[in-house]
């Protein structure tokens, strides 16, 4: 049994007939009787969505960057759940720095945080921090539109611990453990398994990844031809 983990924006979806190829080989590695863990960085309505549209297959699906995982009948086998005072925490800097804070959510469950602010400066960047450092949370800052998002998430989560979670239950050996992506966000899973770089990959992923490939598909190939 293999277990391929794919991040989904630039990895599985590059281009909508590259997807269609993609999907026709992972529906004959899922029959094959091998696991499919489609691991992204999106919120689950958005990549849920995708799937739909596309008619991707999936065993198991992972949103928020690891913060939750589902099985392909929508079961909810894990999620986390930011403390209530992080939460307290971070709108006293709301307060006094202009800031949005969004809770992103599911059911009952804070996965994380996303912080909304026009700008940035130091005295702010050192006031997240000691909240940073205080709860033990990562955060990931992006700039959209003229504002800064940054998402705030614990840092013993990222996209390596699903996979942890499958590699338990199944009692899957490191070796048969496939991972392909192409941004930061999927640095533990590429550096801690069988990691495979989109060609297009940030440097810092290429640096950890084993190997690299333009597609999914070729990587299905491949794992293939190992066994």
């Amino acid at each position: 049994m293999i277990l391929l983990s794919s991040d989904y924006d630039n990895t599985l979806n590059t281009f909508k007939l590259d997807l269609k190829i993609n999907i026709y080989y992972l529906k004959k590695f899922i029959k094959e009787g091998n696991i499919f863990l489609l691991n992204t960085g999106r919120p689950y309505k958005s990549i849920k969505r995708e799937i739909r549209e596309y008619n991707i297959p999936y065993n198991y699906l992972s949103c928020n960057d690891g913060n939750i995982l589902f099985n392909n009948s929508d079961s909810i086998l894990y999620a986390s759940n930011i403390s209530d005072y992080i939460y307290k925490d971070l709108k006293q800097l709301e307060d006094k720095f202009k800031m949005k804070i969004e809770q992103i959510k599911f059911l009952d469950n804070v996965l994380e945080f996303e912080l909304i602010i026009s700008s940035l400066n130091d005295i702010f960047l050192v006031e997240l921090e000691k909240i940073m450092i205080k709860y033990d949370l990562c955060a990931k800052f992006f700039k959209a539109f003229g504002e800064y998002h940054i998402y705030v998430y614990q840092n013993i989560i990222n996209k390596s611990t699903p996979i942890e979670y499958l590699k338990a239950k199944y009692k899957i050996a490191s070796d048969n453990i496939y991972t392909v992506g192409d941004h930061i966000n999927d640095l533990e899973m590429i550096r801690d398994y069988n990691g495979y770089a989109m060609k297009w990959a940030r440097p810092e992923i290429k640096k950890v990844a084993s190997n690299s490939c333009f597609m999914v598909a070729s990587l299905i190939k491949k794992i293939g031809k190992r066994r």
